[in-house]
Order: C-alpha cells, then structure tokens, then sequence
C-alpha cells in the first residue's frame, strides 16, 4: 500500500470511531470520556469496538458471558445490552482497581436484570474452578497472563459453538508496546503471547478462528 492508502485507512478507521460514539448511551459517553481523561499515551480508545461486542452477544442470544480482564469498560454496558439485559455476567481481574470499576459501571446500568460475579483474583486458579461448559462468550482483555489462561481453558468452558474474542490481537494497548504482533522486534510479553496463541489457533482443530481489523485488532474463535 502506499502513503495515500495509509492516509485514507486513518480517515477511514477515525470516522468509524466517530460514528461509533454518536451512538453512544449517555453511561457509555461518560465511561468513554473517564477513560479518556484516565488513558496513558499508548491507550486506544475504541467505541466500535465496544458495539461490536454487543452485536456479537445478540448474534448468538449470549445468556452467560465471561469477561476475563476489563478494558475501558465501555464493553459491559456494550455486552449486557447484546444480551437483552438478561443472563449472567461473570468478571475476573487480577486488580482490585479494575474489580471496582467493573462494579460502579455496572451499578450504574438502569433497569437490568442481567446479574453480574465480579471477583478480584489469580485468573488462572479461578478459570480452573470454572464448570465446563457453561458459556457462551468469553472476551479476554488487560494484562498477557489473561490471555494465556482464557485461551488455555477456553475448550473446556465455552458451550459448542461458544464464542472467544481475544481484543487488542495486535498487542498495541499495553505500556510496553513497541509496535505489537506486527513487529517482530517487539518482545513485550504480550505481544509474544498473542503471536503464540495465533500460531496455536491456526494448529487448533476445535477452533474455527478469524483475525479481524476492529480496534487493534480481535481474534474471534468458534468451538466446533
């Protein structure tokens, strides 16, 4: 591609962005201008990303959906809307600050019945305990070790037909970013988990999988 086609993809990706928080709520406007204001400088932002999860929760009629790390936060008033304000949202972070945002945000959705589980812990131990085969989607995000523990118990937790959404695939949010997957002189720690589970997933017969250009990018992996 050249400079032109660069210049127009930015164009391209920034309008989508626009258009996405146009049809923000008024509680994600205000979690989207919170992480604004919170962000480091290699924070992305994104609110179609956001939308996207909420499609994807009413494509498949997701009843229980895990959330393993939370991003911005914009993704729970995003998944609980897809999911009819029904069901059951359960959330592990590895960080008590993020736990507690994860509660305020979802204290603050109007007239829900979703019912959320929200636990501040070693996410390996607690994916362990987890029942097989209880959930529709899982949405990994937030620190390397989460998407090595998702991914790694994801078959066992995910329904047939489950859905897995790995957010953030090119590695470009985290502090230590050096340009992500796409670099290979990058060997920030997520990064290098991310090109590994890529690698596993195209190895993987139980996955039918695509990389997709949302945000910095998403994995979307199907159980067979």
């Amino acid at each position: 591609m050249n400079s032109t086609t660069y210049s127009q993809i930015s164009k391209a990706w920034q309008f989508i962005e626009e258009s996405s928080n146009d049809d923000q709520s008024s509680l994600s406007r205000s979690i989207y201008n919170e992480a604004v204001k919170n962000s480091h400088t290699h924070s992305i932002i994104s609110s179609s990303q956001a939308q996207f999860l909420h499609l994807q929760a009413q494509l498949i009629n997701a009843r229980t959906v895990l959330l393993v790390g939370t991003e911005t936060g914009l993704e729970i008033p995003a998944l609980v809307s897809g999911m009819n304000n029904e069901g059951q949202m359960t959330v592990v972070n590895n960080s008590s600050e993020d736990a507690n945002r994860t509660r305020n945000i979802f204290n603050a959705l109007p007239d829900t019945h979703t019912k959320m589980r929200c636990v501040h812990t070693d996410t390996d131990t607690f994916l362990a305990r987890l029942n097989a085969h209880d959930y529709d989607m899982i949405i990994v995000s937030g620190d390397p070790q989460n998407y090595r523990s998702a991914f790694n118990h994801s078959e066992r937790l995910l329904r047939s037909n489950g859905l897995l959404i790995l957010t953030d695939a090119m590695a470009m949010r985290n502090q230590d970013s050096h340009g992500g997957v796409p670099d290979a002189a990058d060997r920030s720690e997520k990064a290098v988990a991310l090109r590994t589970i890529l690698d596993e997933l195209s190895r993987n017969d139980s996955f039918d999988y695509s990389l997709v250009a949302i945000a910095t990018g998403m994995i979307l992996a199907v159980t067979k």
